[in-house]
């Protein structure tokens, strides 16, 4: 009989506790829902460790994906601004790290439950105390890193401190970006598995209507649109001053902002939806909230802009775009350079410069040859590069890669 840890001929399979920071549906909780979906259960059996009921628990449910619940407490951002300054938050680095101890237990408490063989974190402090948890255990431990460290936050202390605990707490550090994995230069197992999408699942095939009627959009309407969580950083509002700008030169043309705050406070979406009425077709400016049938509204659209100013890492709204085959428009961060060809399956413009958006829009609305042939290149690309199928293996490929190479000694005898 093989060793349990190996998941090399044995029964019943290795188990996998994912410890999710949150329970709302963000790209991180989409990438989450679509490993635990399509895992080998012969040889893996996921587990979703979430802090509370919401979407991402509904939806592993759904689809037959165990789930337990672990609270944890609230913690105070590292960070806060002061004059156009970041400045660290000395109470935060006093009371965050008790916080997080305090997390730990109960999570110890439900690794032991479900029997976890291994554990994979997402999220920035799901790191912290689920490798606590594991470390506690003996639990082999890999951080799912997905969100790029600003290296000035908190003065550069969050990210010292995160590279230093993942040299104790991670056998193994995955992100979705290049630009992620140079963030952990010293640690000896790092490695980049880039996001996936279905391809069958966003295909121009998709029925359309769902969004454009619910929203009063006419059908023959051209439909410029977004999809992300209402945050400063995803850059929506430059999204807006680019439809601004040709408004009136496009007097058909309408832009979607399909997505809610989730994790922030509802300032962002106000300067949004300020800055829509101040433009000359407030109107054509539509805030669609939050939605769940993500390949539906990507059928509605004839554009899709991804406007992010900084840290964002192989969004999958922009994979699903490129597999939908829209024309995108995308800005040049280092984390989504990595998964588009700049000029073949995508236009690129500066982070923040609206002018350079409306510029680029404005060949695509009137260029439609060019613009179906750019639609063509991004869904060859998703298709070759960016299937949940690839997405998977390369995952299943680190978790045997780890409980392999590794003298790992589990919990239980």
């Amino acid at each position: 009989m093989g060793d349990r840890r190996t998941g090399v001929g044995v029964q019943p399979p290795l188990t996998l506790a994912i410890v999710e920071q949150e329970s709302q549906m963000g790209g991180v909780e989409m990438s989450t829902l679509a490993l635990a979906r399509t895992l080998d259960r012969q040889r893996y059996r996921p587990v979703v460790i979430a802090p509370e009921t919401g979407p991402l628990v509904t939806q592993c449910q759904a689809s037959n994906v165990p789930v337990l619940l672990s609270p944890r407490p609230g913690f105070r951002s590292a960070s806060f601004r002061l004059a156009g300054c970041t400045l660290a938050d000395p109470i935060a680095i006093v009371g965050n790290p008790r916080r997080l101890w305090q997390a730990a237990g109960p999570l110890a408490q439900q690794l032991i439950a479900c029997q976890a063989d291994l554990v994979l974190t997402k999220g920035l402090l799901a790191h912290f105390y689920g490798g606590w948890a594991a470390r506690r255990l003996g639990i082999p431990c890999i951080w799912h890193v997905q969100d790029e460290i600003p290296p000035r936050r908190a003065g550069g202390l969050y990210l010292r401190g995160l590279q230093a605990t993942a040299q104790q707490l991670a056998v193994a550090v995955v992100g979705d970006a290049q630009s992620i994995a140079t963030q952990f230069p010293r640690h000896p197992h790092v490695c980049v598995v880039y996001n996936g999408i279905d391809p069958d699942e966003f295909a121009p095939t998709v029925p359309v209507g769902a969004l454009r009627d619910g929203l009063g959009i006419p059908r023959e309407a051209q439909l410029v649109g977004n999809l992300a969580r209402l945050t400063a950083w995803k850059g929506q509002h430059v999204l807006v001053e680019a439809f601004n700008r040709l408004a009136l030169e496009f007097p058909d043309l309408h832009l979607a902002l399909v997505g809610s705050v989730l994790f922030d406070d509802g300032s962002y979406e106000q300067r949004l939806r300020r800055l829509a009425a101040e433009g000359p077709a407030p109107r054509r400016v539509h805030f669609a909230g939050y939605r769940s049938d993500t390949a539906r509204v990507l059928a509605d659209l004839d554009l899709y802009v991804h406007p992010s100013l900084c840290k964002d890492t192989a969004p999958l709204a922009l994979l699903s775009a490129l597999a939908t085959g829209l024309p995108t428009v995308v800005s040049a961060v280092p984390g989504i350079l990595e998964v588009v060809e700049p000029g073949k399956s995508t236009l690129v413009f500066p982070p923040g410069d609206a002018a350079a958006l409306a510029t680029h829009l404005r060949a695509l609305l009137t260029g439609p040859e060019a613009s179906a042939q750019l639609g063509r290149a991004g869904r060859a690309l998703a298709l070759s590069r960016f299937s949940t199928r690839a997405y998977t293996a390369a995952m299943t490929a680190v978790f045997d890669q780890v409980l392999t190479s590794r003298d790992v000694v589990p919990w239980r005898k």
